[in-house]
């Protein structure tokens, strides 16, 4: 039984949401629309799936990693 797809979150950079899975044979990657970023690439998990990768590059995609805070001061 195939699995229910997470939501595409906005691309992070651009803010936008006209994002879609992008099929290409036995892989998926996601494209926004908006500023023509590209997800990462990503490939078929099960063959029961529809379109081959697109669960997997939907959670590459929704993926984010945490912002690294540096502290500015005198070097001198």
């Amino acid at each position: 039984m195939p699995r229910r797809l997470p939501k595409l979150k906005p691309y992070p950079f651009c803010g936008q949401s006209d994002a879609f899975v992008e099929r290409a044979d036995f892989s998926s990657c996601v494209f926004c629309n908006s500023c023509s970023a590209k997800g990462p690439i990503a490939c078929q998990e099960a063959d029961y799936e529809e379109t081959p990768g697109e669960g997997a590059a939907i959670r590459s995609w929704n993926k984010r990693t945490r912002a690294i805070r540096t502290e500015e001061g005198d070097n001198g």
